[in-house]
């Protein structure tokens, strides 16, 4: 009997710590388990538990001993597979990310999550087409779980590829799929955004990445995609600076300067401005916009100085059309000193992202 209520009360603990796991409160999920592990090392349920903690908060290298050990003293369970399996993924060890995911799908061939973790382990081995097949076989096993779903759209739009028009409307269609089932995953929304950054809907993506962060705030993906967002329009109000700058030299050249072609130049400006401000703030909302804004600065501080140097070109040729001639002509010369600035700080910016992988 003492036995019996000494089991039942380690597995109450390991539930509550799963609980904990669940509400993101890892740190306090692990200590909550720290003493099973210590009466018992090789517990099944509070090593899993542990290890969850740990995959979450980053410390992958020492989830992976612990994973180790308790797949040896449980060789029938998945569990411990499939998050090493997850691990290997974080490490970008996809051979042995999809080796352990495989066996954990041969110990468990109905468990919906060891095929979802095939697929995304396939998927870091570059397998595409075993990816998605991996992600449909969820689908068929559990065609009401968002994660199953979510995992197709993974394998059908990876993280950096440039997929054809018609994997991302599949892939659009089971997020909507996911969001039907589960209205607030943050994932889905998130992957909504990247679908429509792929489409170069800057406003789309940033409205549904809006929604990622307020269901989720921890959602760090999302917030890293909002900076790309921000980044792609910056681009675009770069071209837009320098097809104005074009312009308003032709203005600036007769003497005296053409003033109503340098104010129709500047207008077409302010307009795309105020255009893309308004649509901003619809998609974002007003008091997010802001609180966006500053993360990208924080998160991508290159792309803010991209963004200031653009910024101030436009500052400079507004200023330029009530001004004398002279200082006119030596204005349109800061506009283009902000924009070449801007480029070489997009081009830096653009090699550490690529070095960075």
């Amino acid at each position: 009997m003492g036995q019996h209520d000494s089991a039942a009360e380690t597995d109450a603990v390991v539930a509550r710590a799963d609980a904990l796991n669940q509400l993101g409160r890892h740190d306090e999920a692990l200590r909550l388990v720290s003493p099973v592990l210590a009466h018992d090392p090789q517990h099944l349920g509070a090593n899993v538990t542990a290890a969850v903690s740990l995959l979450n908060t980053g410390r992958v290298q020492e989830a992976r001993p612990v994973l180790q050990r308790v797949a040896q003293a449980h060789p029938d369970a998945a569990d411990p597979l499939r998050l090493l399996s997850y691990a290997a993924v974080q490490l970008r060890e996809g051979s042995t990310a999809v080796g352990c995911a495989r066996r954990a799908v041969e110990l468990e061939p109905w468990g919906v999550e060891s095929h979802i973790q095939l697929s995304v382990a396939l998927t870091c081995a570059r397998d595409h087409l075993a990816a998605v097949a991996a992600a449909r076989r969820a689908v068929e096993l559990a065609p009401s779980s968002a994660g199953a779903h979510l995992a197709l759209v993974g394998a059908l739009f990876p993280d950096g590829a440039n997929p054809p028009e018609s994997d991302l409307t599949r892939a659009e269609r089971h997020v909507q799929l996911a969001l039907s089932l589960e209205p607030g995953n943050a994932i889905a929304h998130n992957e909504l955004g990247r679908i429509a950054m792929a489409r170069g809907q800057p406003f789309a993506a940033a409205s549904a990445l809006t929604r990622a962060v307020i269901t989720d705030p921890r959602q760090d993906v999302a917030l890293d995609n909002i900076s790309l967002v921000f980044g792609l329009m910056v681009l675009r109000a770069h071209y837009v600076m320098f097809v104005l700058w074009f312009m308003a030299r032709a203005a600036v050249k007769p003497v005296p300067v053409a003033r109503l072609g340098l104010w129709l130049t500047e207008a077409i400006g302010v307009s795309v401005l105020a255009w893309t401000v308004i649509k901003l703030r619809a998609a974002s909302g007003q008091g997010m916009a802001r609180g966006l804004v500053r993360e990208f600065a924080r998160r991508d501080p290159l792309g803010a100085a991209w963004c200031a140097a653009v910024m101030s070109s436009g500052l400079a040729l507004v200023v330029m059309g009530f001004t004398s001639d002279e200082l006119t002509r030596a204005l349109l010369w800061v506009v283009g000193g902000c924009l070449a600035g801007g480029a070489i700080l997009s081009w830096v910016r653009a090699a550490r992202r690529k070095a960075r992988g």
